[in-house]
């Protein structure tokens, strides 16, 4: 069985994501048709932290590692954030 290549973010991780923030990314995720490839626990994850008032959410390395390559790169894209795969 292989394993796939681990990600490297170059960007401060974790990112804590405000309620806003969060809310426009779970949104958009939907539009894009992305949302249901994403992991159960991290769509808990967000959901819990998308209102306009609430906290946001913390998104670590370990959240992120979890994501498929093509929700990855959806994020990666409309964000900005740099990254490669570790060697």
């Amino acid at each position: 069985m292989t394993t796939k290549p681990k990600r490297v973010y170059d960007f401060t991780l974790p990112v804590s994501l405000s309620g806003l923030q969060d809310s426009m990314a779970v949104s958009g995720l939907q539009s894009a048709g992305l949302w249901g490839q994403v992991p159960a626990d991290l769509r808990a994850k967000m959901v819990a932290g998308e209102s306009w008032f609430g906290g946001g959410v913390e998104v670590t390395a370990a959240d992120l590692d979890e994501l498929p390559d093509a929700v990855w790169a959806w994020i990666a894209g409309r964000a900005n954030l740099k990254w490669h795969a570790a060697t």
